[in-house]
């Protein structure tokens, strides 16, 4: 190869800028996050409201629910402590719940029983309302002869009315649940089942916890083969779709570098292009990866599994410099580099419109793409050598194809490819869905059934946000917001909140005054008298319900009694909020309803699905502007007469891949739409260099044949991803990339 560049100096120089940003990876480390919900828009509702939930959802992610699975209980029993021991030891979490003892019990003592007399179960104040203090004792001398006796009769001389035994008696229950050796135990069907559950320390996302929890896991499972784990919350999917991304990456990634060896080695027989080609790619992947987490922090998986893609997209340009030497006769260097420009300028302007949606995972594949872009287009044009004219022939193939609108027949197939395409309008329809940006495989959507229908837990993705001015103005109105729910309508089958666990201080207050009535009655010091107690028992008791002090938020929840309902209280705002916890919703839209105006209902799947409908049409404005904003170029520079040349078979491929959709029945959803402004950007590449060429225009055909064979490669293999939104992503390019090739000569008749 004869250049004015020194392929030395090249080599040296692309192989620099490939290295510099691998370098500041190597010492900064690339931070892959696997986590989904960064990935979300905002739901639309106040910016409180969402920082609130987002803090609620952060902390909840961290939570894992297991259960042990043996065929008898001392195999249960016996796995479970492993487990438990190695749960504990492994440091990778901050808590374990694992096996009850009496000392759960006295840390409710220590909490509760200091204010046994601020605290009312509902039954006992409504009968001291009423002012059926007789009844009220009755109720207790009956307590003393029922079957939890034991329960109240430990403390009977201090609490002779049993308030504390009552109040915990009323606090939520680990449901059918019972205790067996220390553990919470259920059998269902022919397994003895044990219940464990614990928090992560760090992010469930982070691969090194993932890593070393499945370490864990294994380990268990070898030594402990008669019995079996399984898992409820977000670890399962986010250690599956660390490892399903990185197939992914490593599938796509390998393909379309493969295909481009490939392709290189059949049209330019030279390793010298191949290795500039691959080293601009790499470059250019390597400077969006180092910019992109500089920017953000950190690189979200799916970024990086459509940045596997880019290559497709780099490669072009590579393939328009080292063609236009090799088979052109005509063309001259000045109309390649304007080609070159033009192409990725509106290639970066498609993916400007990324950029401009509500969207933060398009976003950052926006910046990550235009990066990418930007750098193998600088390397083309100012570092690539430039070679003397060897002026080969094309594949016949490549030749044929560049006569596909001369053969006869060619307007009329499109023509009917246009109509056929315009009956899938009919059948189109819309998915917005926010399901389809994870992947739930069917294996572990089958254990976390089996694990629901066992355990019925709290929906973590439906629950109500109450905010207050204050504290105890909190826990007033979740009191009040539960109430009007369970009175006006049949909607729930359980509910978990700080308010079931902790009365207002307001209502602790009222609840004071009834007792004070109650011990200062002749009632109950015949109660007492009735019971055997000495006159001590009676002035102690009087005395205490003087002295006694309620139980304040702040105290409750430091308090390690209160650790698992802890996470249901937000104080990261002005307003401290709390989430209420929601089971076997029956009416989804009667709560909405019931909750407003003194709560906020809060359903993450169908909010953010709604979201993205609505992102979806700014989607299509933002898609309408690139191709308006790229005519107008195209139009100040070239004229309207070309400027309609060069975007219509772009515009005809978007139309024909539109109806193709509807016709195979695939769904319209946001990354639909994304991708047209996508199709637009790589495919007017197509138009424009078929546009430039000068004359004879062998070496556009076979390049533009070569990118659109590569970008197939990236996108078409996307096509195949496990998860919904990327396939629906890939098939949409690589239909709309098919059809823009097949229509840029189009752009020169």
């Amino acid at each position: 190869m004869s250049s004015d560049r020194h392929p030395i100096k090249v080599y040296a120089a692309i192989l620099s800028l490939a290295a510099a940003p691998l370098l500041l990876l190597f010492f900064s480390s690339l931070k892959i996050n696997s986590n989904i919900l960064e990935l979300l828009p905002e739901t639309g509702h106040s910016k409180e409201t969402e920082t609130a939930v987002k803090h609620f959802t952060e902390n909840i992610s961290s939570n894992s629910l297991f259960l042990i699975k043996a065929k008898s209980v001392d195999e249960a029993v016996k796995a479970t402590n492993n487990f438990d021991g190695q749960l504990k030891e492994s440091g990778l979490f901050k808590e374990v719940f694992g096996k009850k003892s009496d000392s759960e019990f006295k840390l409710w003592y220590e909490l509760y029983f200091p204010h046994r007399f601020h605290l009312l179960t509902p039954e006992s104040r409504q009968l001291l309302k009423d002012g059926n203090i007789s009844k009220f004792l009755e109720n207790r001398t009956k307590k003393l002869y029922s079957p939890q006796s034991s329960l109240y009769t430990s403390n009977l001389e201090k609490d002779p009315l049993m308030f504390f035994g009552d109040f915990i008696q009323e606090l939520p229950s680990p449901g059918a649940f019972s205790i067996k050796k220390g553990f919470l135990y259920k059998k269902h069907k022919d397994d003895h089942l044990i219940l464990i559950s614990a928090k992560f320390n760090a992010s469930v996302f982070d691969s090194g916890t993932q890593k070393n929890f499945r370490f864990l896991l294994d380990s268990f499972e070898k030594n402990n083969q008669e019995a079996e784990v399984m898992q409820l919350g977000f670890f399962p999917y986010a250690e599956r779709a660390r490892a399903q991304a990185e197939w992914e990456i490593t599938f796509i990634g390998t393909g379309s570098i493969i295909g481009i060896v490939l392709l290189f080695f059949f049209i330019f027989r030279s390793a010298n292009q191949l290795f500039l080609t691959l080293t601009s790619i790499t470059a250019g992947i390597l400077w969006a990866l180092t910019l992109t987490q500089f920017l953000y922090g950190s690189i979200h998986i799916i970024t990086v599994v459509f940045g596997a893609t880019l290559t497709g997209v780099c490669v072009d340009y590579a393939f328009h410099w080292f063609c236009h030497f090799r088979f052109s006769r005509e063309s001259t260097e000045a109309h390649l580099k304007k080609g070159i420009v033009w192409g990725a300028l509106t290639s970066l302007i498609a993916y400007a419109g990324l950029f401009f949606s509500n969207f933060p995972g398009l976003k950052q594949i926006a910046v990550f793409s235009s990066i990418g872009i930007i750098v193998s287009v600088l390397i083309v044009l100012f570092l690539f050598p430039k070679s003397s004219k060897t002026i080969a022939s094309p594949p016949r193939l490549f030749e044929k194809l560049k006569k596909r609108f001369e053969v006869k027949g060619s307007y009329t197939a499109l023509t009917i490819i246009l109509i056929i395409s315009g009956c899938g309008y009919f059948t189109l329809w819309s998915n917005d869905d926010i399901r389809l940006l994870q992947n739930r495989p069917k294996d572990l959507v089958a254990q976390e059934e089996i694990f629901r229908s066992i355990l019925e837990p709290f929906d973590n993705s439906r629950f109500i946000l109450v905010s207050a001015d204050n504290n105890d103005a909190l826990i007033e109105k979740e009191a009040s917001v539960l109430a009007k729910i369970n009175s006006e309508i049949d909607a729930l089958g359980g509910s978990l909140s700080i308010s079931a666990m902790l009365p207002s201080l307001s209502q602790q207050k009222a609840d004071h005054e009834l007792i004070l009535k109650v011990i200062n009655s002749p009632q109950f010091a015949a109660y007492c008298q009735n019971l055997g107690f000495e006159d001590s028992v009676l002035q102690n008791t009087r005395k205490n319900v003087l002295n006694s002090q309620p139980l304040n938020l702040k105290q409750f929840l430091n308090h390690p009694a209160a650790t698992q309902v802890k996470q249901l209280y937000i104080d990261n705002s002005d307003k401290p909020s709390s989430i209420i916890l929601l089971k076997d919703i029956k009416h989804d839209k009667e709560v909405r309803m019931a909750t407003n105006p003194d709560a906020t209902y809060i359903d993450k799947i169908s909010d953010t699905s709604l979201v993205l409908s609505e992102l979806k049409g700014e989607a299509c404005v933002l898609t309408v502007l690139a191709y308006f904003l790229i005519f107008l170029l195209l139009t100040i520079k070239f004229g309207f007469s070309k400027s309609i040349k060069i975007l219509s078979p772009p515009l005809l491929a978007v139309f024909i891949t539109c109806g193709l959709l509807g016709l195979i029945g695939s769904p319209i959803n946001l990354f639909n739409i994304i991708s047209l402004v996508l199709v637009l950007g790589i495919g007017i590449d197509y138009s424009i260099f078929y546009s430039f060429s000068e004359g004879e225009d062998s070496a556009t055909n076979t390049a533009v044949t070569l990118s659109t064979i590569s970008t197939l490669l990236a996108f078409g293999l996307l096509a195949f991803s496990s998860t919904a939104a990327l396939s629906s992503f890939g098939l949409t390019l690589a239909l709309g990339i098919l059809f823009s090739f097949a229509l840029a000569p189009l752009s020169k008749s």
